[in-house]
């Protein structure tokens, strides 16, 4: 994006950021002054807007999956097994547990953040 764009983005409320700034590194506009994620603040003017930004897109939210014990039953129990999943059930893969599983506990200390 160019000065203007830069400059146009910020003036409508965008965050934006260098494209050689470490990942989750962006600024942004109030009272006509960058200001940087850390707090640091620049007055705007065209020498500090170049051509190496762009739109800063916000970092999608995790979910958390814990690790959970289940048995599968076909005509009584058949094994067990442990999958990581959220609390409606949904595992990691998107797919909700089978009406032939249980879920009999689920480890609070043991999960993944995707």
């Amino acid at each position: 994006m160019n000065t203007k764009e830069a400059t146009q983005a910020l003036l409508d409320g965008k965050k934006i950021r260098e494209t050689s700034w470490i990942k989750g590194s962006y600024a942004y506009l109030v009272d006509g002054k960058l200001i940087s994620e850390r707090g640091n603040s620049a007055i705007l003017c065209d020498c500090n807007i170049g051509e190496f930004f762009e739109l800063y897109e916000e970092p999608k939210p995790k979910k958390r999956y814990w690790l959970w014990d289940t048995v599968l039953f076909i005509d009584g129990p058949v094994f067990k097994c442990s999958y990581y999943m959220d609390d409606t059930g949904i595992n990691t893969h998107g797919e909700q547990m089978k009406d032939k599983s249980q879920l009999i506990r689920k480890h609070e200390n043991e999960f993944i953040d995707v």
